[in-house]
């Protein structure tokens, strides 16, 4: 049998706070864990989305419509930290989008009628 000497602590355990706190670190320099993404995180998406689009009318002059796919227009890595672009193609452009407001706070996406990003956050 053990006899317990001092004061018994309610508090967590050095190892489990020192892993919250790594979390907690790695979460905060990496900008993803409270509220949308900053403004540069959003103009990197808008780049690399305005990248996608211009991929997608290379396509659409060649073959004289858009693509079924971002795949078939050599778009190959769709994935963001916010998850996969979204793609689909109609009558008046392309949708294309990224972020789900439930999950990340914020949206992007492109606006075919306007030429234009819109970002809802």
């Amino acid at each position: 049998m053990r006899i317990l000497t001092g004061p018994v602590s309610t508090t967590l355990g050095h190892g489990t706070m020192k892993r919250f706190v790594i979390l907690a670190l790695a979460c905060l320099i990496s900008g993803g864990c409270w509220g949308p993404p900053s403004q540069t995180r959003l103009d990197a998406l808008k780049a690399e989305g305005n990248g996608i689009l211009a991929k997608l009318e290379a396509y659409k002059a060649e073959h004289g419509a858009y693509p079924k796919t971002l795949q078939e227009a050599g778009v190959t890595d769709i994935r963001t930290k916010y998850g996969p672009w979204e793609y689909t193609p109609g009558s008046n452009g392309v949708h294309l989008s990224v972020g789900d407001y439930g999950k990340h706070l914020f949206t992007i996406w492109w606006q075919p009628d306007y030429g234009a990003w819109y970002i809802d956050t």
